[in-house]
């Protein structure tokens, strides 16, 4: 579940979400139903009742695909938006005076929040004590921000040209 806080402050999750629309869409349909049962009573149009069902049957059924696109682009992973990226970028850079620069940074739903990736650049000739302090410190800082659930540290000495992973080179065979 997302504990996130909205721009007013208030603690938002995708639960509460759902509730809060699944209560809305109680209210709309109450009201709508009061509202076309009482024209079809006071006239003689008998259709207006079915049809105002009707049609607040679809507008719930869309109001519900809307959320369920929102959580299934959560559940397969999908990627974070390329300017909260370049948030956590400005957001590394500024950890530590020794990182060199930032190879890359990749970020993606888990669930309600983000794991994010980021693989730090950093002196050859630092010694892996400093380079594990470094790299802890830049992890405790992403994993501050409230809509990322882990980050993952990984450092080099140098930007590689060519993609690491097997996964990375099997989804770049699949774009050629």
């Amino acid at each position: 579940m997302s504990a996130n806080k909205d721009k007013d402050g208030n603690t938002k999750s995708d639960i509460l979400s759902a509730l809060a629309a699944d209560h809305l869409n109680d209210v709309i349909s109450s009201l709508a139903a009061m509202v076309t049962l009482a024209i079809a009573q006071n006239t003689i149009s008998w259709w207006i009742d079915p049809a105002g069902c009707i049609i607040i049957s679809l507008v719930i059924c869309q109001r519900w695909f809307v959320i369920m696109k929102d959580q299934m682009e959560k559940l397969i992973g999908e990627s974070a938006p390329a300017d909260y990226i370049e948030n956590i970028k400005i957001l590394v850079m500024s950890c530590d005076v020794r990182i060199k620069d930032v190879d890359r940074i990749i970020a993606y739903y888990s669930g309600s929040k983000y794991n994010v990736e980021v693989e730090l650049i950093l002196s050859e000739d630092m010694t892996v004590g400093i380079a594990h302090d470094i790299a802890l410190g830049v992890q405790d800082k992403i994993e501050d921000l409230q809509d990322v659930q882990r980050a993952n540290i990984h450092i080099d000495f140098m930007k590689r040209e060519y993609f690491e992973h097997k996964i990375e080179r099997e989804l770049a065979a699949l774009k050629v």
